[in-house]
């Protein structure tokens, strides 16, 4: 959440006098996660200086990052009205929280104006840019598959902006696996599974270091580095399920509860996976473990009610496999 106001940063030549100083004041609070008090600071600034880009990107990025999503909604709009041809996040952001064409339009925009800006630049800000247009064409192509009534009609429109994607960023696994999405929701599991093995071929390896590359630690590179963000992972994992590969979905599932173990669909999506492969009184334990996350909620939360259902189809399995051993 904190990288808000360091993107204001790069184009704080155009602030003035008191402009900058609400944006140090912001960044002061975020180095020690006082959130509260960059929002303060910088929607004071907005007060005192209405006509401030750099306030209105950083104030806007910091409220969406933070989940705030109707007042950075607010915000980004008047940041369209002050500068509607440059600045990219904001188009990027609104995109991501609004529904329909609306959304579409301004990632479309965002992509445009990302465009124009990658053109100009050079060094290490043509690399970040090329990175940043990667992505957003990534996430223009996954929201125009969501928004489509008929995947296939879009089929080919999708296509193009991944392998665009692809091209800016090699080593980035993101084209592939909305491609494999791509595949799985116009019915080609083949292709999406080739697409996803692609995808993970990029961060994952199931492949324990021996004992000599441990002792050295400079053996292998730092996996943090080249590991995805969490989402990403679950999303892996999700496709990896409807893909049918059920064991290594079970694997990247445990690798994201080595992280954190409290997330109740990691711990439904492991469950599932487990009991695919018949391993049902691990998926059972996965439940457990699950109904101890959920002390608290009430009978009907769909949470609830989607383990419970979920249990109900473990016990069977197990009761069936008694059956079987004791004829």
């Amino acid at each position: 959440m904190g990288r808000a106001p360091a993107r204001a940063r790069g184009k704080r030549s155009a602030g003035r006098g008191g402009a900058e100083e609400c944006l140090r004041r912001a960044e002061a609070a975020l180095a020690v996660d006082d959130y509260a008090a960059a929002v303060e600071a910088l929607s004071r600034g907005m007060e005192t200086h209405p006509k401030s880009i750099e306030i209105a990107d950083a104030l806007g990025s910091l409220l969406a990052e933070m989940g705030e999503n109707e007042k950075a909604m607010e915000v980004f709009r008047k940041a369209v009205q002050l500068s509607p041809d440059h600045g990219f996040e904001k188009y990027l952001y609104l995109g991501q929280m609004l529904v329909g064409n609306e959304s579409l339009e301004c990632m479309r925009k965002g992509i445009d104006v990302l465009e124009r800006e990658l053109l100009m630049a050079n060094g290490p800000r043509q690399e970040e840019l090329q990175t940043e247009l990667c992505r957003a064409l990534c996430a223009l192509a996954e929201s125009t598959l969501n928004h489509a009534e008929e995947p296939a009609s879009v089929q080919e429109e999708v296509m193009q902006l991944l392998e665009k994607a692809a091209s800016l960023d090699e080593t980035c696994p993101e084209p592939l696996q909305v491609m494999a999405s791509l595949y799985i929701e116009v019915d080609k599991p083949n292709e999406a599974r080739d697409c996803l093995k692609k995808s993970m071929s990029l961060w994952y390896s199931c492949e324990q270091p021996d004992d000599s590359q441990k002792e050295d630690k400079h053996a292998r590179e730092d996996p943090v580095e080249d590991t995805p963000p969490y989402e990403f992972r679950f999303e892996t994992a999700k496709l990896l399920l409807e893909l049918g590969e059920f064991e290594t979905a079970g694997e990247v599932l445990e690798g994201l509860l080595e992280e954190a173990d409290s997330s109740l669909d990691v711990w439904y999506l492991l469950a599932i996976s487990q009991h695919s492969l018949g391993d049902h009184e691990d998926a059972k334990e996965s439940v457990q473990t699950a109904a101890k996350l959920m002390k608290g909620m009430t009978p009907e939360d769909d949470y609830v009610l989607m383990f419970a259902e979920l249990h109900e189809s473990i016990e069977l399995a197990i009761a069936q496999e008694s059956k079987g051993e004791n004829k």
